[in-house]
């Protein structure tokens, strides 16, 4: 391919021909689009249903490191969350509001004081799903890298509430 682009930009240059432009196509009920713009197009990712996790167990520690989601589309969208530092808390089901290829939704973690007071911290989520079939998830206001989580194809059942559940019975 690239040998073919060489040999036309040479052929045209010498001959003093014009490059030619994306063709535009206009999709049945669509606006014209290039086929430049078309590839762009293609590279979305439409949101998919499932799990998708970097949930990481060091065996060292005993500790679980990383966050799992269940994507649940649908009329009244969700996600099923939780964050693992240590122990993985969570694994609560909460709306997320839906745009293109991203997600966004708050999550309520609840910690209790030395008082016995309980609180919540609050944390505003946003998810990009991407054409490999990764989500990406970023921490609004966190200076750590966004986490990468790849989709479990063959997730059991409830497993993000499982890991939520910690020594908890489900």
């Amino acid at each position: 391919m690239i040998a073919h682009i060489i040999g036309l930009a040479m052929a045209m240059a010498m001959t003093g021909a014009a490059a030619p432009t994306p063709a535009a196509v206009t999709p049945q009920g669509g606006t014209p689009q290039t086929a430049i713009s078309q590839a762009a197009t293609a590279k979305a990712a439409t949101p998919a249903a499932g799990v998708y996790s970097d949930v990481e167990y060091i065996r060292e520690a005993g500790d679980f490191i990383g966050v799992a989601l269940e994507y649940r589309p649908g009329p009244k969208p969700a996600v099923v969350f939780t964050d693992c530092e240590g122990g993985c808390s969570g694994g609560k089901t909460v709306p997320v509001t839906v745009t293109g290829n991203t997600i966004v939704f708050d999550y309520c973690e609840q910690v209790v004081d030395q008082t016995g007071k309980a609180s919540c911290n609050a944390w505003h989520y946003t998810g990009v799903f991407r054409a490999d079939g990764r989500l990406v998830l970023t921490l609004a206001g966190s200076d750590e890298k966004p986490d990468v989580l790849r989709r479990l194809l063959h997730a059991q059942p409830h497993y993000v509430e499982r890991l939520g559940c910690g020594a908890d019975h489900c």
